[in-house]
């Protein structure tokens, strides 16, 4: 779906920029068709609308081909390719500011710049914080797993345990989620109950933890691994 949806927006951009640069028709530019006649006039004469659109027309190819990584299901490669997607955009239009109405070069410089800090800041700690791996740990009197969404669940509370090949029909309700990683709180659609998720990779099955108050779905690093956390539950039931 992700890559369905990537593609399609790519694609249709690419169509758009090409049209723009050979009609000339750049009122369709948000920054260019809402700005004063005497404004257009010397953002033609510094070429500003067509670099704009270059820069979108070479972002979308750039979108494209980070693309294929993600569809090969590379490690990494979503983040990797919406951080420089995002840093290409964003520090491009912050150096096309130099070619804006010279009275507001400034002003537009301050305001792109500021634009894309606080955007890859965000992007960036949302990343840093998805990147940090969960773990099952089994203390004495309870079971806790670590990392973005951990808590510690009391032993005497697990009901079952069971493992699955896959998760369930669900629908996110909060946290984190990229092609590689799903922690948070869902919807588990054909009961609606809420349920929490601690997902990693692809390399492992799941485990089916109940305990009276709450389920979670857990996978491990590897299948050898979440064979070890489930005889280890088992075995303090």
């Amino acid at each position: 779906m992700y890559g369905t949806i990537i593609g399609v927006v790519g694609i249709l951009m690419i169509v758009f920029s090409i049209v723009l640069l050979k009609t000339k028709n750049y009122q369709y530019l948000s920054s260019f068709g809402t700005r004063s006649k005497e404004d257009q006039e010397k953002l033609l004469e510094n070429g500003l609308p067509r670099k704009q659109v270059i820069l979108v027309l070479w972002t979308s190819v750039l979108l494209l081909l980070l693309l294929i990584p993600v569809l090969l299901s590379v490690p990494g490669a979503f983040p990797f390719q919406l951080l420089i997607y995002l840093v290409s955009l964003l520090g491009g239009l912050t150096y096309l500011s130099r070619y804006e109405v010279a009275e507001k070069r400034k002003r537009a410089f301050l305001i792109n710049g500021g634009i894309t800090t606080v955007t890859m800041i965000i992007a960036g700690s949302v990343f840093f914080i998805g990147a940090q791996t969960h773990d099952l740990l089994i203390h004495d009197d309870s079971i806790e797993i670590t990392g973005p969404y951990g808590s510690e669940w009391p032993i005497t509370e697990l009901v079952s345990v069971e493992k699955i090949k896959e998760r369930p029909s669900m629908t996110r309700l909060n946290g984190i989620g990229t092609l590689d990683v799903s922690k948070g709180h869902f919807r588990r659609q054909h009961d609606r109950e809420r349920v929490l998720v601690f997902k990693e990779g692809t390399e492992s099955d799941y485990l089916h933890l109940q305990f009276q108050n709450q389920e979670i779905y857990v996978n491990a690093p590897s299948n050898k691994q979440l064979d070890e956390w489930y005889e280890a539950l088992n075995s303090r039931r």
